[in-house]
């Protein structure tokens, strides 16, 4: 194992000290952002417009969180919301830290309970200090004149962060070994070319001679052979 790495030095054309023949590039996000492309539903079909951006509710105690979250829903009231005490039929589970956070409904409708039109904020804490951290939308369909499919139970919503890397993140991966696969091998033969053919006193590709005498390096290429074979030459009288 390679551990003399400085983790510090990140980015798309750094790559790590070769180990067992390959190399690692990685790179580190420098901020913390909603991810709206990996953001969405894992189970569960709802047309609800769910979107979730940084928390704008209050300002002076908002911060974005690096974690990924799971919104999951339930058949009946599981958990009760942090000041106004509206019970809700879903939790928010922290999945980096594997731990549930608490939530809160903006009750626009005064329906004590959470609502198409309403929406939730996810609290983390700092030491005893609560933060707002991100919106979620729970509004009607976008679509004019859709109905209404609301989550049902055992449905599961991501909210995915891109996010720096913090103590602790790892990654894992496995590498195969290099093999022939014979059967594709054999459907591939019709691939083999020599390039350029005919070859006619030069190529394009030949690099230029600055020979005094001589015609300099010429080139020709075998292409898509397989892994061993036997090439011949032959002369244009059928000599080898």
């Amino acid at each position: 194992m390679e551990t003399n790495i400085d983790a510090r030095v990140f980015g798309p054309d750094i790559f790590s000290p070769p180990v067992d023949g390959f190399g690692v590039s990685v790179q580190n996000d420098t901020a913390v952002t909603v991810d709206p492309f990996a953001t969405g539903w894992l189970v569960g079909d709802s047309n609800l417009d769910i979107q979730v951006y940084p928390s704008i509710k209050s300002p002076a105690i908002t911060t974005v969180w690096p974690a990924d979250y799971e919104i999951r829903f339930f058949e009946d009231f599981v958990d009760t919301t942090r000041n106004f005490k509206i019970p809700v039929k879903l939790i928010v589970w922290n999945l980096s830290d594997n731990r549930q956070a608490e939530v809160e409904v903006w009750d626009n409708d005064g329906s004590k309970t959470l609502t198409i039109g309403d929406e939730f904020t996810i609290i983390e804490y700092i030491g005893d200090n609560f933060r707002l951290t991100y919106d979620v939308t729970y509004h009607a369909p976008i679509e004019a004149g859709a109905t209404p499919n609301q989550p049902q139970p055992g449905d599961k919503f991501l909210i995915r962060t891109k996010k720096p890397f913090r103590e602790g993140d790892y990654f894992r991966f496995s590498t195969r070994a290099a093999r022939v696969e014979n059967e594709l091998a054999e459907t591939q033969l019709s691939r083999i070319a020599v390039v350029p053919n005919p070859y006619i006193g030069t190529a394009r590709w030949e690099r230029r001679t600055l020979n005094q005498t001589g015609r300099g390096q010429r080139k020709i290429d075998f292409i898509h052979l397989p892994q061993r074979c036997t090439i011949r030459i032959y002369t244009m009288s059928g000599a080898l």
